[in-house]
């Protein structure tokens, strides 16, 4: 009797640790950003400087929590972060 018991109380524990962590409260929230490459000032000469201003421009959002996630054909940005 005492191992029913025993068994019963683990799967109850069980059951009420898995719906905890099932819960919508866990999933990240995602906000989103989609833009073409923005460079600030004069427009860059060469292909080096543009790429150049693309990465200050990208480690700008990056810092700022953005992380990239596809870039497009045409030169779209797509990029997220956890909601704020």
């Amino acid at each position: 009797m005492k191992t029913k018991r025993n068994i019963l109380v683990l799967l109850a524990a069980s059951g009420l640790l898995l719906a905890g962590c099932a819960t919508e409260h866990h999933a990240t929230q995602w906000e989103y950003k989609v833009s073409p490459p923005t460079v600030s000032g004069a427009a860059p000469a060469t292909n080096q400087e543009k790429w150049k201003a693309q990465q200050d421009w990208l480690n700008e959002l990056g810092s700022d929590g953005w992380i990239l996630i596809f870039r497009d054909d045409s030169g779209v940005f797509y990029l997220r972060r956890p909601r704020r």
